[in-house]
């Protein structure tokens, strides 16, 4: 009895075999390409990262030498490559910097606002703090307090160019509310110096002339 059993279920799977081995063979096969294609993809990101990071070490201490048009170059590289990455927003802000230095606002606004358009929210929010400063180096108070007005992150820093936007209109009341407003989340976040800054910009109104 045992033997006709075992040679009916060898039999059985011997037809089962027969009839789906063939989508068996599929299904595995399609698993193996999914998992080598995974795999690949993974160590091609990887790879990608890391090249990534190796052109902004270089960038840095690149635009401190006399090899400025190499990190230059180096930066629209990271953004022809890796846009979204963290690489590329931070050799923007970089860039922007030596800009900045080289009184070369155009560039250096042109560098802030591809970290706005490309970048996570942090890097954002930091590239609007900066470009808004320098719409108020260049006397356009209005554009500088829009864009803090859109700004939702570094609330102390964000206050505090605000009332320098407001102060640069001669609108003091305002000035004097942002500035108030810096000082307190600065307090919060135990940023003592921006504390400091905020609450003598504060002060300071107390002796200017309202219009």
């Amino acid at each position: 009895m045992s033997d006709n059993h075992d040679l009916l279920m060898e039999k059985n799977i011997k037809t089962w075999w027969n009839d789906n081995k063939f989508y068996l063979i599929g299904v595995i096969s399609l698993a193996l390409i999914v998992i080598v294609a995974k795999s690949n993809y993974q160590v091609a990101q990887i790879n990608k990262t890391e090249k990534a990071a190796t052109l902004y070490y270089y960038i840095v201490p690149g635009l401190k030498s006399e090899n400025t048009d190499i990190a230059i170059k180096q930066v629209n590289d990271l953004h022809t490559e890796s846009p979204k990455s963290i690489y590329s927003g931070l050799s923007s802000l970089h860039l922007a910097k030596y800009y900045v230095e080289k009184q070369d606002y155009d560039n250096a606004i042109k560098q802030l606002e591809w970290v706005i358009d490309n970048s996570n929210e942090n890097l954002k929010s930091v590239s609007k703090l900066k470009l808004a400063r320098i719409y108020i180096e260049l006397k356009k108070p209005e554009k500088a307090l829009k864009i803090t007005k859109e700004n939702n992150f570094y609330n102390a820093e964000n206050e505090l160019v605000k009332g320098d936007a407001y102060l640069k209109l001669g609108k003091l009341n305002q000035a004097k509310e942002a500035y108030k407003k810096s000082a307190a989340d600065a307090s919060q976040q135990s940023q003592y110096e921006l504390w400091e800054l905020a609450n003598m910009k504060y002060n300071n109104i107390n002796y200017v002339e309202p219009r």
